[in-house]
């Protein structure tokens, strides 16, 4: 029992010092490229983007693709050894193992490749939304109805429409995020308020 709970407790301080030591880490490199106005591309007219930091992708690939392919080993060892005969067959446990690594391996490689997907670009007016592999879709900043945290341990928003559709989602790590707040603050200002009482009166002061 003392094992468990000190393993539970190991495991949550871990989680919130990673949690602490990512986000000064991101804090202080955003810090060190300073605050600039948005400014709209000449071509696409595009203010700025709000995408997920590159590091996160890499990390996720560098570990699921090792992962990966070691599951792949395993498998193939283990239908290999069935056609060597059942007392060369390697056992139940092994094979199952191998079936776990080649899945998690892929899905961590197939959760990379959706983070690279994800952005929002922003214009004065709208923004277009792409989140994993869903389809795109454009959101009117007028349709933007009210705000609600999104729940993540790096914290967030997630905008709705009047009829409580969600429009769309944006995680407090991600890059740019700190400017999609400023812009929905002055252009959904009541909304904003309304959401978000205490962030307004932090604001203001």
């Amino acid at each position: 029992m003392s094992t468990t709970v000190l393993s539970v407790s190991l495991a949550l301080f871990l989680g919130v010092l990673v949690t602490v030591l990512v986000t000064t880490l991101v804090r202080r490199s955003d810090a060190r490229r300073g605050k600039a106005f948005p400014v709209a591309d000449p071509v696409t007219g595009v203010l700025f983007e709000v995408r997920t930091r590159r590091w996160q992708r890499v990390l996720l690939r560098v570990i699921g693709i090792p992962i990966a392919v070691v599951g792949v080993v395993m498998t193939l060892l283990s239908v290999l050894s069935l056609f060597a005969g059942p007392d060369d067959a390697l056992p139940v446990g092994f094979v199952i193992a191998g079936v776990c690594f080649l899945a998690f391996g892929a899905f961590l490689i197939v959760t990379a490749s959706s983070l690279a997907r994800t952005r929002l670009q922003v214009w004065d007016d709208r923004l277009l939304v792409r989140r994993g592999f869903q389809p795109e879709r454009v959101v009117m900043v007028s349709d933007i109805a009210r705000f609600t945290p999104y729940a993540s341990q790096y914290g967030g928003i997630k905008a709705h429409a009047a009829d409580g559709t969600k429009l769309f989602i944006s995680d407090g790590l991600e890059f740019g995020h700190g400017d999609l707040v400023d812009y929905l603050r002055v252009r959904r200002s009541q909304q904003w308020a309304a959401s978000f009482p205490g962030d307004v009166q932090r604001a203001q002061g």
